[in-house]
């Protein structure tokens, strides 16, 4: 029964058999014979919890990556709480992607949710990592954080993640709060949530509501303030 799997499994499961269901009709698309349309399939209110991380139970986690021998996973997670990108976008970014003259990063729209190329501003932190891990990179290395044996990329960072909560007393934490933390800190700082979309390289400004769009200097003057925060 899809309504007693986790809530964030069930809320995909629904939109995948939905976007399935729609590609192989006869194309005569109806939206009332959507599945999200259908009012006896209720999303679970679990799954749009947010959980933020306290500027404390951030910094006892980047102190705590310091301590490990698991350092690729930890600069994955670095960045994370430094670029507030996703998971699967650093985890499987290509250093074509990256480009440390401008401090940016391009994401191609097949590496994205939003379905559209964007544009991420690097912190100083964030950049220094990156610089760090292109000198050390092997000759002719694809992604940033290859996989085993350099096979492919790294793909999951979850057991680093779990001990690290666990060794730092945090329970009931994801990593994709990671990005929350990341945009709540810098809307409380004073930011507006129109900048920070931008800086985050949001297509869609549901999740920081709408906003105009602002130079991309002062996109990167926001990026670089998270490294005060934490």
């Amino acid at each position: 029964d899809i309504q007693t799997k986790s809530g964030r499994q069930a809320n995909q499961a629904v939109i995948i058999l939905s976007t399935f269901y729609n590609r192989t009709t006869d194309g005569n698309f109806n939206p009332a014979s959507d599945f999200r349309n259908d009012k006896s399939i209720r999303k679970h209110r679990d799954a749009e919890r947010e959980v933020v991380l306290s500027q404390d139970q951030v910094r006892a986690l980047l102190a705590d990556f310091d301590k490990s021998p698991a350092q690729q996973s930890a600069d994955a997670a670095r960045l994370l709480f430094y670029m507030g990108a996703r998971i699967g976008e650093v985890l499987s970014l290509k250093w074509e992607a990256v480009n440390l003259a401008q401090g940016t990063i391009t994401l191609a729209h097949t590496m994205t949710k939003e379905d559209r190329t964007k544009t991420i501003h690097l912190s100083p932190r964030a950049q220094a990592i990156l610089e760090r891990r292109r000198k050390e990179a092997q000759e002719g290395a694809v992604y940033v954080f290859a996989g085993k044996d350099g096979e492919g990329h790294q793909t999951v960072i979850k057991a680093f993640w779990k001990a690290a909560c666990r060794r730092c007393g945090i329970v009931g934490v994801h990593i994709h709060d990671i990005r929350a933390t990341y945009s709540t800190h810098l809307i409380a700082s004073g930011e507006s949530a129109k900048a920070v979309g931008k800086t985050m390289g949001h297509a869609d400004a549901k999740t920081t509501m709408r906003y105009e769009r602002i130079a991309a200097d002062r996109a990167k003057d926001i990026a670089a303030k998270v490294d005060d925060l934490f």
